[in-house]
């Protein structure tokens, strides 16, 4: 009789291995869903996304370029406050190149002008163009939010920096001009509002300017002819109507007494 054959039984898996193997398995498909969100969590929106990025881990890291895009994007619809928090984590992170943390100072600044913090604004268009002093834009509203706080010499010494960086920068031109009104330079302001009219002639509110510049001079037939080309970019304006026939009066009856 043939001895029995007993097939050596299995060797038992010690339990311990066994989670170690279950726990690698569950990492593994949390890692491809994770990576899966990634995929999908592109398209959504930015606040949606900034809350995403702000988780900690390996995959989810604050980008400052992030909240930069989505501080313009808040900014666009007027949520200035809200962009100046998103510009604050942005500059706050580090890491941004120095003409793009040049446009990030920039749009703080623009948006705290927005919302009448104007010395603050100013301290941002300094740190825009320290960062980047061929920044165009950030003498502009630098310049801009000089006027507004008074600041008329300094605001003058602005836009001169815009236009020799820019010489084609019609809006420079033009604020510098109503500068000039102000500050009572009229044939200053005169000479600014002829460069920006001869770069961009559909720029409608200088002409009214102009007309401003030309009538404080005395020079009533010009101020007419300024005030008749201003009409045409505001034709429903009706006071603009009353106005030019009261200076055609003006013109006819020189003893006539002027407006207001």
């Amino acid at each position: 009789m043939s001895p029995r054959h007993h097939s050596t039984p299995p060797a038992r898996v010690p339990r311990v291995w066994v989670a170690v193997v279950l726990a690698c398995l569950v990492l593994c498909l949390a890692g491809s869903v994770a990576l899966a969100q990634v995929i999908e969590e592109k398209n959504l929106d930015s606040r949606t996304r900034l809350n995403l990025l702000g988780r900690d881990g390996p995959i989810f890291k604050p980008m400052p370029e992030e909240y930069v895009r989505a501080g313009n994007k808040a900014a666009i619809v007027g949520n200035h406050r809200y962009a100046i928090h998103l510009f604050n984590e942005a500059i706050d992170l580090g890491g941004l190149p120095l003409k793009k943390l040049s446009q990030a100072y920039m749009s703080r600044g623009i948006s705290k002008s927005k919302t009448n913090q104007l010395t603050e604004a100013v301290y941002d268009f300094a740190k825009a163009l320290e960062a980047d002093p061929s920044n165009v834009p950030a003498h502009y509203y630098l310049a801009e939010t000089l006027r507004n706080l008074g600041l008329f010499t300094e605001a003058v010494v602005a836009l001169n920096q815009a236009v020799a960086l820019k010489p084609n920068y019609a809006k420079a031109f033009y604020l510098r001009g109503t500068v000039w009104l102000v500050m009572g330079d009229n044939q200053l302001a005169v000479n600014d509002f002829d460069a920006a009219l001869k770069i961009d002639p559909a720029m409608g509110e200088a002409y009214y300017m102009r007309f401003l510049a030309y009538e404080n001079m005395g020079k009533l037939k010009a101020a007419l002819k300024d005030l008749r080309s201003f009409r045409v970019y505001s034709p429903l304006d009706k006071s603009v109507s009353l106005m030019i026939r009261e200076l055609e009066e003006r013109i006819k009856h020189p003893g006539t007494k002027p407006r207001g």
